[in-house]
């Protein structure tokens, strides 16, 4: 997923994101803010200055 987000902001010209059901990302089995697909997005020096949306 993050490699194909990249995709899409390096290639595409992409500034941001918008996550239906974004809850599904952080489940773990209950939501949390610390969830690794979160962390990997913060993380990364391409996504982390995106604009991210996250519909609950």
């Amino acid at each position: 997923m993050i490699d194909s987000l990249r995709y899409w902001v390096e290639e595409m010209g992409v500034s941001g994101f918008r996550f239906d059901l974004a809850t599904m990302l952080a489940r773990d089995p209950g939501f949390n803010p610390h969830a690794e697909m979160l962390e990997m997005i913060k993380a990364n020096p391409v996504l982390s200055q995106c604009i991210l949306v996250a519909e609950p």
